[in-house]
């Protein structure tokens, strides 16, 4: 038996299932034991050691290329720094999780004095008011990203700022609980909005805040493991130098946005993602595709926290090209310096101590400087409130509620009378009111019939607003579900009542209310003028110094004070906002078109237009600085326009050299009568001398000639247009320019061909476009298309492009034309009355003065076209003030500038010979000759 049973076992033993048993039992053993070692042996030092480890792959961000001026100036560059950025965690699992934990580090990046990138349209003033900080498109597609969808319902797209951030705040959203204040809540907000718009872009990170100092490096080092996801990145901050001289010629970056991003896309570029910074405006959004460069990756494993444990494989990025402008940095600085100077010695030039004016009168009331502080929002009137406001805010704003409690009295009483009864002040209230009414959609006066009696009798001032607010109840077009009111059933003496209580209530609080005030409490002197000016100081515009001391104790005037500030430039012309405040000028190479200056006045710093608040305070300033005055305002050019005149009525045949038309000053041909600006009149004279004493009477009659045949038919000032038009076309002042920067279409004028000859009537154009044409007229007819572009490099200096000029056309004219209207030009400057002040340089100058004429109420433009040296033209260049009272206020400021440019003294100038001054003040303009 014993015999059986062993061989049955030898017999297994060779079976195959035994061997199997056999290894499975091994391994058994082997894991067992392994698991042992693991578990038990060494199982404490393996959890010690054990490294969570997750592949990832990045994008690394290529250098951005270089803008420098002509002369390797550099203009816009990059600058090594870090930033913080934060990519969702799986660590963070909820909202509740993630609000805290950016709540840290909102409050890690303000406590060490670093910024934090807010980039959501909503925006909170001081007494807790939301509103929308964008325009309409951007507000539009905010809203859509917020709600999810294309396709809003009529409640998402009406929706109010407080509404949104509501709903933002809510448990349908980020859920942010009471523990946060507003002001807290919005910058939670903004960091959770933008990681949730990149929730389908895995480990796509966004930035934080840029730029930031050691300080907050350490902290964020430090407190990594109760900050999961957020990580310090080596990173470029792009830097303008001296920007706001540049910033209308360079532009600047700003994060990407999803419109442009699917627009690239459509494109068929998909190197862009919603984390990268592009050109918005300017050079850097012409030339973006030269200076972006090409992104670099990196596959990394990292552990938990974000913390880099290896990089697997890297592709290095290539750094942008180099971008070098025409531009002279020099040039543009001091013409930026130069031309604000002048508008400030124009405004004090024109400062009154008296305290109104007539609409005739040039001169500017002192009081309106004063107000233009707090019209200007140089002022805020939200910090007169603040829990931090000085005593003297505190003051004023007391003084501002009280005024304003008794004007709400007086105003119930006022509502009785007819509006053409009523004084300014309590007239402007009442129409503020009504408006407030239509825009609340309270008043429907939409419904109403264009010709209703009553709405004209009110427009005209012929009734009261209670009469109007009556005949609204009885036209049944008061939205009364707007006024909150208890019940919808009311008659009609309730309405009513209702109505004014409602305007009593919410006039003071409706937009544009308190600055309407303090004006009238101005003109009241209910404040004074010392009142707003010591508010420069509560609020930090002006350091204390001794005119402080002055002002407070009454040794200086108000008056005294600004002016001496103005002249100090301590309050600049963009400040106030005051007619003179801005100007451009542009001056380009006569023989290739490129372009060496393009002034625009006044500028902004580049390096902060990402900041909301300052961005904010841009498109609140009356002075327009994000407008590019150079390229994008157009106005009537004057008297500029006559050279083109003259070419067509000796091109034409309608005049000759020899053609002589005495100046009767009123040129009696058309209606109205069109006179002369000299009422002496400019005797008879020819062509050139028209030029020279830029005399309308003659360019009248050259006008009329276009169009009549040279007198032998009645006038068609269709066909006189239509000749003026084909030489202001020859010109290149049919289009834009040509430059590398967002410019406005010119139009040429196409009415009254008389007026039209002397650059009036629907003339338009931009500083660009007329430095193009009087170019032009200095090379004898080569019409290039502007540029500022010079030349493009790669990172190592290697030339990639030489911008070559490009010639659009050649203009064909007799030779006796072109001399004709050189010798005019050059007599403009050195035999006319102008000689004195443009005149006898080492430097000759040719040119045409022009003031064009704006309104009844604003002063004229002044404006200047040249070029130098006569003999042989090497610049060209065209100067604008809008609205500076003429050209006899640009003419020094233009000879100096073109004696700055060939490096020679101008005899006019302000400063003793040899002597060097730093400080910069006005210069105030003589106003010793006439001109036009």
């Amino acid at each position: 038996m014993f015999k059986n049973l062993l061989e049955d076992l030898l017999n297994y033993i060779k079976t195959r299932t035994f061997v199997l048993g056999v290894i499975c039992a091994v391994m058994i053993g082997i894991l067992v034991h392994r698991l042992f070692d693991l578990q038990i042996i060494n199982g404490e030092d393996y959890l010690n050691t054990f490294t969570y480890r997750i592949q990832k792959d990045t994008e690394i961000e290529s250098p951005r290329g270089t803008i420098y001026d002509v002369n390797g100036v550099p203009l816009a560059y990059n600058k090594l720094s870090y930033s913080i950025t934060l990519e969702d965690s799986t660590l963070l699992t909820d909202n509740q999780t993630k609000n805290t934990m950016i709540a840290k580090l909102v409050n890690f990046v303000e406590s060490t004095g670093n910024t934090l990138i807010y980039d959501i349209p909503l925006q909170m003033d001081e007494e807790g008011n939301m509103s929308f900080s964008a325009g309409e498109g951007t507000v539009l597609r905010f809203k859509k990203d917020v709600y999810s969808s294309e396709t809003l319902t009529d409640e998402q797209k009406n929706a109010t700022a407080e509404d949104v951030y509501q709903y933002m705040r809510g448990k349908k959203f980020f859920n942010l609980d009471e523990s946060y204040t507003d002001e807290e809540a919005l910058k939670i907000l903004s960091v959770r909005f933008d990681l949730w718009m990149k929730r389908y872009e895995k480990y796509l990170s966004v930035t934080v805040a840029n730029d930031v100092n050691d300080q907050l490096v350490a902290a964020v080092e430090e407190n990594a493991d109760v900050l999961p996801g957020v990580s310090v990145k080596q990173d470029y901050t792009r830097v303008y130098a001296d920007s706001k001289y540049f910033s209308n010629i360079t532009g600047y970056i700003g994060s990407i946005s999803e419109d442009e991003l699917a627009e690239y896309k459509e494109q068929g570029n998909d190197s862009y993602s919603l984390n990268d910074q592009i050109g918005k405006a300017g050079a850097e959004s012409y030339f973006e595709s030269k200076l972006k460069g090409t992104k670099g990756s990196q596959k990394l494993y990292v552990n938990s926290l974000g913390s880099v444990l290896e990089v697997a494989e890297k592709t290095d990025p290539v750094p942008g090209e180099d971008v070098y402008l025409s531009i002279d940095a020099e040039l543009q600085k001091t013409a930026y310096d130069k031309i604000e100077e002048r508008i400030a010695g124009i405004l004090l030039t024109y400062m009154s101590d008296k305290t109104t004016k007539t609409d005739s009168d040039v001169m500017i009331p002192i009081k309106e400087f004063y107000y233009a502080l707090i019209d200007n929002n140089v002022i805020s009137l939200d910090h007169l409130s603040a829990s931090d406001a000085d005593n003297q805010e505190k003051t004023f704003w007391n003084n501002y509620k009280n005024y304003e409690s008794d004007t709400s009295s007086s105003m119930e009483d006022k509502m009785g009378t007819a509006l053409k009864d009523l004084n300014d002040e309590y007239k402007s209230y009442l129409m503020m009111a009504y408006n407030m009414l239509k825009d609340r959609e309270i008043l429907n006066t939409g419904n109403l019939d264009d010709n209703d009696e009553t709405l004209s009798e009110w427009n005209a001032g012929n009734i009261s607003f209670n009469d109007l607010i009556e005949y609204a109840i009885t036209k049944d077009i008061v939205n009364i579900s707007s006024l909150n009111l208890s019940s919808d059933y009311l008659n009609t003496e309730e309405i009513y009542n209702a109505l004014l209580s409602y305007v009593k209530e919410e006039l003071p609080l409706y937009e544009g209310f308190e600055k309407k005030a303090i004006y009238y409490m101005l003109q009241n002197d209910y404040i004074s003028g010392a009142d707003i000016c010591l508010l420069l100081y509560s609020q930090n515009v002006l350091e204390k110094d001794d005119d402080y001391e002055k002002l407070l104790s009454g040794d200086m005037s108000a008056y005294n004070f600004m002016y001496t500030k103005i002249y100090n430039l301590e309050i600049t012309p963009d400040m106030l906002a005051l007619p003179p405040c801005s100007g451009s000028y542009v001056v380009t190479d006569v023989n290739t078109g490129k372009v060496k200056a393009l002034v625009s006045y006044p500028g902004y710093d580049a390096n902060q237009i990402n900041n909301v608040k300052y961005y904010s305070s841009l498109i609140n300033n009356e002075s327009s600085p994000l407008y590019n005055r150079a390229t994008q305002q157009t106005l009537a050019p004057g008297s500029t326009f006559k050279p083109i005149s003259a070419i067509a009525g000796l091109e034409e045949g309608v005049i000759d050299e020899d053609t002589w038309i005495t100046d009767n000053v009123t040129y009696t041909k058309v209606e109205p009568h069109a006179n002369c600006w000299d009422s002496s009149g400019h005797g008879t004279i020819n062509v050139e001398q028209a030029i020279e004493y830029s005399c309308n009477y003659f360019f009248y009659e050259v006008g009329y000639r276009l169009g009549s045949n040279n007198n032998t038919t009645e006038l068609s000032d269709s066909k006189g247009l239509t000749l003026l038009a084909k030489y202001a076309s020859m010109f290149g002042l049919d289009s834009v320019s040509g430059l590398e920067l967002p410019e406005t279409t010119p139009k040429i004028s196409d009415e009254s061909v008389v007026r039209s000859a002397i650059g009036q009537a629907t003339h338009n154009y931009t500083a660009a476009e007329l430095t193009r044409y009087v170019t032009a007229i200095a090379n004898s007819g080569n019409l290039y298309q502007l540029s500022i572009l010079d030349k493009i490099t790669d990172s190592e200096g290697n030339v990639l492009e030489e911008n070559q000029p490009k010639l659009t056309s050649k203009i064909e004219l007799k030779q006796s034309t072109w001399d004709i209207v050189h010798r005019g030009m050059y007599k403009v400057c050195n035999e006319s009355s102008y000689r004195s002040k443009m005149g006898n340089l080492e430097v000759t100058l040719a040119g045409k003065s022009g003031t064009a004429q704006v309104s009844e109420t604003l002063p004229n433009h002044g404006l200047f076209i040249g070029y130098a040296p006569y003999e042989k033209p090497e610049v060209a260049a065209t100067l604008i003030i809008p609205n500076g009272h003429g050209s006899s206020n640009v003419l020094d400021l233009y000879a100096d500038l073109m004696c700055y440019y060939f490096n020679v003294p101008y005899n006019n100038s302000s400063d003793e010979e040899g002597e060097s001054t730093t400080a910069r003040t006005a210069n105030i303009p003589a106003q010793d000759i006439r001109a036009d």
